[in-house]
């Protein structure tokens, strides 16, 4: 008997899948850098091999939903006032090198968390149908205006 196997653009939605599932569990930012990281391998490898352009802006519409997580926590990370220097670990800065997440990362993902998830989708929906390829600097301008 043969082994059944699945096309490589199946298997991949299959892992997308997985991957987007995981999004509504996002409790720390280093399981939204997780998710991102995850989500950012596949599109890379969907654009490099070729897989289409519904599998590569699927996974960069899961990278961007990822960032917007980990925008949202970092405003949570509480601020210390009146020091640059904090010795206890508490400021932000200490936790974003913590996570190794720079400042101007840490700021780009917080902007985006400003746009609303069902906008990222739409964009998703229509850079897919009209063959345009969806970014998060895409993402980013947008909450910047």
């Amino acid at each position: 008997m043969r082994n059944e196997r699945k096309p490589v653009s199946e298997n991949k939605l299959v892992i997308l899948t997985k991957i987007e599932q995981q999004l509504g569990r996002i409790r720390t930012i280093d399981e939204a850098k997780n998710i991102r990281d995850q989500a950012e391998a596949l599109r890379v490898y969907a654009k490099s091999a070729k897989k289409g352009l519904m599998i590569q802006n699927r996974a960069a519409a899961i990278k961007i939903l990822a960032e917007q997580r980990a925008g949202e926590l970092i405003r949570e990370i509480p601020r210390v006032g009146g020091r640059r220097k904090d010795e206890e670990g508490k400021g932000i800065r200490n936790r974003l090198l913590q996570i190794q997440v720079d400042v101007m990362t840490a700021h780009r993902w917080q902007m985006m968390a400003n746009v609303p998830v069902a906008t990222v989708r739409k964009i998703e929906a229509e850079f897919s149908e009209e063959g345009k390829e969806l970014t998060s600097s895409l993402i980013f301008n947008l909450a910047r205006k």
